[in-house]
């Protein structure tokens, strides 16, 4: 099973505590012109847990390899 249990309210955590609540249409605006692994910046959606790869209902969400030079979209 490949599904991830909280990809949307992720997003939806993201706009409320990051942005000052951008639509998402906002916050999606120029999305096409990001790089694929940006600087290497990594987000794991897991804020409810997850089901894939192992079933795991305390598995949290982080970001892996932000550090001072990280460049916002917004």
């Amino acid at each position: 099973m490949g599904v991830t249990l909280s990809t949307g309210s992720s997003l939806g955590w993201f706009i409320k505590y990051f942005t000052g609540n951008l639509s998402f249409e906002e916050l999606l605006r120029g999305i096409d012109s990001v790089e694929v692994s940006s600087d290497n910046l990594l987000f794991t959606p897991y804020l409810a847990g997850e089901r894939t790869p192992y079933a795991d209902s305390q598995m949290r969400g982080s970001f892996i390899s932000i550090d001072s030079k990280f460049d916002c979209i917004l």
